[in-house]
């Protein structure tokens, strides 16, 4: 594989959308990365704090079923592909941050970067 191929991998994916399913749970998409395999998906409770790891997943899209009411998450998406025996990870794309609250609509999406 090229360098130039390499480093299009190390781009971070954007996040396109967040949305509360009929579930309630929160539905997530993302941009597309030209040759990533996988895509790590994380989470934190606070915009410094750690990012917990979810889930690797092969789509651009991601269901966390785990958010509870009225707390503030954080999500950040890399991307990483197999290189040579290597596993390459993009740097974490932005925080996108996620308000869950208590009311009819218990989720309302706070869009700061």
């Amino acid at each position: 594989m090229s360098l130039g191929a390499v480093e299009k991998l190390k781009v971070s994916p954007k996040i396109k959308s967040i949305a509360v399913t009929e579930e309630r749970h929160i539905a997530l998409k993302w941009s597309k990365v030209p040759l990533a395999e996988k895509y790590a998906v994380k989470r934190a409770t606070e915009a410094g704090g750690e990012f917990e790891h979810l889930a690797w997943v092969k789509k651009c899209e991601f269901v966390d079923e785990t958010a509870e009411e009225n707390t503030t998450y954080w999500y950040k998406i890399s991307t990483t592909r197999k290189i040579d025996n290597d596993w390459i990870e993009s740097k974490l794309s932005e925080p996108f941050k996620y308000q869950v609250i208590n009311t009819n609509r218990w989720y309302k999406k706070i869009n700061e970067r």
